[in-house]
């Protein structure tokens, strides 16, 4: 039976300051949605890709809902990309897949958030069914499930063109001392059997694939490139496609980004340039 889950929908970027981290993401070239706010308390700017997109977002209250306990207790440890998302169809086939993979999953959730941008021509209530696992089910992020219902106030087109040509999520790249059982969780959720890389190994989502690695392997395999310091297992990486490096390298250039180009071409930024999480920009 064809699984429920049918890729990562978005990748969430935890950050202390909006506002700061707006304006890092804008000099890294992306073009992002106005200031969301959420039914549970937390705000958010999104760069949406193709098929995929980036949310950056922060707890700005004193009072955290449950939902958001995860990247509250995250974000106390410092920045970074703390949440993966899970495309689905069916919130409720999706919940019933992650309780007999054992991910104890919650009840299903529905929130929202107004939509109301002239510069897109897009108004209206942006709808989400979520399911969240246990995060100790998932070492190294809170996964959940996102159903988008209105998709069409998402993707608004307007939104999807980037200065540094960034059109898709190519791979996020886990830190773990143990790989093979960290893939093997991750096998359970997404179905399948992991491939082995150089560097550890890869499990297929559908959409954007999720590397493991011990910490070491994935240092060598980006050499130069600084990566966020978290301990235990952790996103060390987030890799993205960009039609054009030579473009992406102006744009960061131009905004005198510091970057290093990889041995495969691929162009860094240093975590701690990007609050919290190395990007690559590669083809």
């Amino acid at each position: 039976m064809q699984s429920p889950i049918h890729g990562i929908d978005h990748a969430v970027i935890v950050v202390r300051d909006l506002a700061a981290a707006a304006a890092t993401y804008q000099r890294l070239g992306f073009r992002l949605t106005p200031r969301g706010n959420h039914s549970t308390g937390s705000t958010n700017h999104c760069f949406m890709l193709g098929r995929d997109y980036l949310e950056l977002l922060a707890l700005p209250g004193q009072s955290v809902s449950p939902w958001q306990q995860y990247f509250a207790n995250f974000v106390r440890s410092g920045e970074g990309l703390g949440g993966i998302a899970l495309a689905s169809f069916d919130a409720e086939k999706a919940r019933t897949h992650l309780h007999t993979a054992g991910f104890q999953p919650t009840e299903i959730a529905h929130l929202a958030r107004e939509v109301n941008d002239a510069t897109a021509g897009i108004k209206g209530l942006a709808r989400f069914n979520l399911v969240q696992t246990n995060p100790k089910t998932t070492p190294g992020a809170q996964f959940f499930v996102c159903q988008q219902l209105t998709r069409e106030l998402v993707w608004a087109p307007a939104y999807q063109q980037h200065a540094n040509s960034a059109f898709e999520i190519a791979a996020i790249s886990m830190v773990a001392d143990n790989v093979a059982k960290t893939a093997d969780t991750y096998c359970k959720l997404f179905g399948g059997w992991p491939k082995r890389i150089d560097e550890g190994m890869l499990i297929s989502t559908c959409m954007a694939p999720l590397a493991i690695s011990t910490p070491a392997a994935l240092k060598k395999r980006l050499s130069g490139l600084r990566l966020g310091v978290r301990e235990g297992t952790h996103v060390g990486a987030l890799w993205l496609r960009v039609r054009d490096r030579s473009q992406c390298e102006r744009v960061l250039r131009d905004a005198e980004v510091a970057y290093v180009r990889l041995n495969d071409g691929s162009i860094g930024v240093h975590a701690d340039d990007a609050h919290g999480i190395a990007i690559v920009f590669g083809g």
